[in-house]
């Protein structure tokens, strides 16, 4: 409740949530979003029918003339993967066709797209194995 509070997911019925010493209204994930606040869910929130990159930009497109650049998606995916050290085949696979602890690194990834302040996570391990936990947290 207090993470989807903070993301803008369910605004809170009480309270005051004070960012950066001040009192904010956040009703809305993007309210969250212009304060620097991203948030990795348990659910992951892919689109498992799109690439990696397109996953990534979803609703934060690059745009090159009003057209889509492809190019500078996906060489900012590929740096964002690799600073991250997240192995995946390619970045223009299908996500369907990841496990489930590179899903989950996807969506940690795409949290970061926007440079946020902060990053909530949102009990990302939950529904991995052992293994998938670890390449998570690695």
């Amino acid at each position: 409740t207090a993470v989807k509070a903070i993301a803008g997911v369910n605004p809170p019925d009480e309270g005051v949530i004070e960012w950066e010493g001040s009192p904010v209204s956040i009703n809305r994930p993007h309210d969250a979003q212009n304060l620097g606040i991203a948030t990795v869910y348990q659910d992951l929130a892919l689109c498992d029918n799109l690439d990696v990159v397109a996953n990534l930009f979803l609703g934060r497109e690059l745009r090159r003339f009003g057209v889509l650049d492809e190019v500078r998606m996906d060489q900012r995916a590929r740096q964002l993967l690799d600073t991250l050290s997240i192995r995946i085949p390619s970045v223009r696979i299908p996500v369907a066709s990841l496990s489930g602890g590179q899903r989950q690194t996807v969506a940690i990834a795409r949290s970061l797209i926007g440079e946020p302040k902060v990053v909530i996570l949102d009990e990302p391990t939950a529904a991995l194995g052992v293994e998938q936990t670890a390449e998570v947290l690695d």
